[in-house]
């Protein structure tokens, strides 16, 4: 494409509009869970909870070896996933590593592989991310939540439960489309620097939002 004229605009797009499902939004990340910003070992989809009719998107696990339930809506994400994912991590915090090996056994198509080891694959993966102590596995959980926008209400709880110690990420992921070329920009919303959702519910918000010696 000439772009010697200066950048060119890429029509902003919905997802529902180019009929991509959130299987879409799956393939793309299992295949590249670096999209999310962060090394991640995708190493389940799908997952049953046994007991419970509860299935989780993607499950992963990252270079400190917490286990990062993964969970996407194509559309705008709601209240009710905070709940969902909480419950899902609480489920996972009761696992033990045989049942990981199984779920990744079962996902990388090894069933039937006595050879197959789970450890051995994590400690590659650990390598390759730079680190050089292998850490236990699931001694900690994650919550990371993919959608295309992040309501207010949404985002302040994710902040209330960072202040109190459960590490949930949301993303926020816009498509865009230009000829027949689609493009997808993942944006983390929760955590950042500065966050738009520290005043949502908060008394005052209407006031300026400085003031020195008295004047605003």
């Amino acid at each position: 494409m000439d772009n010697s004229k200066g950048p060119i605009k890429v029509k902003e797009t919905r997802f529902k509009q180019e009929k991509l499902l959130e299987e879409h939004l799956e393939d793309w990340i299992a295949s590249d869970p670096s999209m999310l910003g962060e090394p991640l070992l995708v190493f389940g989809r799908q997952v049953i909870i046994p007991d419970t009719k509860d299935r989780l998107d993607l499950l992963a696990v990252d270079s400190n070896g917490s286990i990062a339930v993964i969970e996407l809506k194509r559309g705008q994400l709601k209240d009710p996933v905070d709940v969902q994912c909480l419950r899902y991590a609480s489920y996972v915090s009761k696992w033990r590593f045989e049942d990981f090996e199984n779920i990744a056994r079962n996902y990388f198509g090894k069933n039937g592989d006595a050879e197959f080891n789970f450890n051995d694959m994590f400690e590659s993966f650990c390598a390759e991310s730079g680190v050089d102590y292998i850490p236990d596995i699931n001694t900690e959980q994650r919550i990371i939540i993919v959608g295309s926008s992040v309501r207010e209400k949404l985002g302040s709880v994710a902040l209330w439960l960072r202040e109190h110690s459960v590490d949930i990420k949301l993303i926020e992921v816009q498509a865009y489309k230009e000829g027949d070329n689609l493009f997808i920009e993942p944006t983390t919303i929760v955590p950042m620097t500065v966050s738009r959702f520290v005043s949502v519910g908060k008394r005052g918000t209407e006031s300026q939002p400085w003031s020195t010696d008295g004047k605003s």
